[in-house]
């Protein structure tokens, strides 16, 4: 019928899925939360969407599982990301569980340059498997096994928070605070870095797999 009245079919990208599942208080849950904090953007609409490259398919198919939605995957001319060979990415659209998780950051502009709220996290184990998360979406990991992660300056206080809290397990001088341009950097040094290795098998979250490959 659409073809006889020569009607554009339309097609929406958002799909169903459990934004919910965010709140559930595991560790998985508080992993993904990380990776939303860096690689998430989360709408006043209440719409959820991650979008990363296709070589990371088969690892955000996991996140897609959590949150029993549906991944998609966009060839190079319809990515909205610059370059590369393409990108899968989660779009979920809930007006109440959406705007709870907007509301669980604190998100008022732009989280790329106004720091998050991590108030949420009230034990280690939920800290560092939000860290790992942290870690998969603006961190990075040297071939000599060393983690960094780089932000807007403005995240300096978030970085204090991550050393702060990690006091119990690590110490001060196996951090390192770095300013560059408008961008600062949080160096984790091997000590620091094998530990969240193992952390993340301890804890059980899912990781990136082709990044922590090197520690």
């Amino acid at each position: 019928i659409a073809n006889e009245l020569k009607l554009k079919k339309t097609y929406s990208e958002i799909r169903n899925g459990k934004i919910q599942n965010l709140f559930n208080q595991t560790n998985e849950s508080y992993y993904w939360l990380g990776l939303i904090a860096t690689d998430g953007t989360i709408l006043k609409d209440g719409t959820l969407k991650v979008e990363l490259c296709i070589n990371d398919k088969e690892y955000l198919s996991k996140m897609a599982l959590f949150l029993e939605t549906i991944l998609y995957t966009y060839p190079k001319y319809k990515s909205s990301k610059i370059g590369g060979k393409g990108t899968c990415r989660i779009k979920i659209k809930d007006i109440e569980q959406g705007i709870k998780l907007r509301n669980l950051f604190k998100i008022v502009d732009k989280k790329t340059y106004n720091p998050i709220s991590l108030d949420f996290i009230t034990n280690i184990e939920h800290f560092i498997s939000f860290l790992i998360g942290f870690i998969d979406g603006d961190g990075s990991i040297s071939k000599k096994g060393y983690i960094s992660i780089d932000c807007h300056k403005n995240y300096k206080p978030i970085f204090e928070l991550f050393i702060h809290k990690l006091s119990s397990i690590l110490n001060k001088e196996d951090f390192t605070i770095l300013f560059y341009k408008d961008m600062i950097r949080l160096n984790f040094k091997s000590k620091a870095s094998k530990l969240l290795k193992n952390k993340l098998y301890e804890l059980q979250v899912p990781f990136m797999e082709r990044k922590w490959s090197r520690i």
